[in-house]
């Protein structure tokens, strides 16, 4: 968006697509340009969703994994309240 002199701003993900449309609504050109690019995306983030989610799953069916989530799940924890006893 930048190359066409638009900006974004800060927004979620979730209201990344509106703002983008938001922004080039006037603009024919841009809209063909962009419409297809912005559903490519939502194509992408919701395969990357559904594969995070099996994997997910995975990871709770595996008793290893299960074991190497709780002990990442510990160390953080552990990590965040090092840092906030400081």
């Amino acid at each position: 968006m930048k190359v066409f002199g638009l900006w974004v701003g800060v927004v979620t993900r979730k209201q990344f697509e509106a703002r983008v449309l938001e922004l080039v609504s006037d603009d024919r050109i841009l809209l063909a340009i962009t419409e297809p690019m912005l559903r490519v995306r939502r194509a992408l983030v919701e395969e990357f969703e559904r594969l995070d989610s099996l994997c997910q799953q995975l990871a709770r069916r595996d008793p290893v994994w299960r074991w190497n989530l709780a002990e990442a799940a510990s160390i953080t924890k552990k990590c965040a309240d090092h840092s906030s006893s400081r």
